[in-house]
């Protein structure tokens, strides 16, 4: 089935939020290159990736934040269920604690 122009252009766009807390730095290194290479394939555009924060109100329980920017919700689901994110994803497991949330947005 087709997709018209017009539902293309009303399709919300998919991110990907990670808040990260590092167990194990040596065994997390090797996250960033695996999660670049999928995040690429996919299409996905690194919107946040770490970096200095100050919180301003509330509580934000997480050394790193990363957000993603992906062209459609599929497409981001595509990207976490893919084969090429599969050992990216095992080593995360492995070496942090994440709160990880696919969303859709504009």
């Amino acid at each position: 089935m087709k997709k018209s122009k017009n539902n293309l252009q009303n399709m919300k766009k998919g991110y990907l939020i990670v808040r990260i807390n590092i167990k194990n730095a040596e065994l997390f290194q090797q996250y960033p290159p695996l999660s670049t290479k999928a995040v690429e394939k996919f299409g996905g555009k690194y919107l946040i990736r770490g970096g200095a924060f100050d919180v301003v109100e509330g509580e934000w329980p997480a050394e790193r934040t990363t957000v993603v920017e992906f062209e459609n919700f599929e497409k981001a689901k595509e990207f976490y269920n893919s084969l090429e994110y599969n050992e990216a994803k095992n080593v995360r497991q492995k070496s942090a604690d994440t709160d990880f949330i696919l969303i859709e947005g504009y």
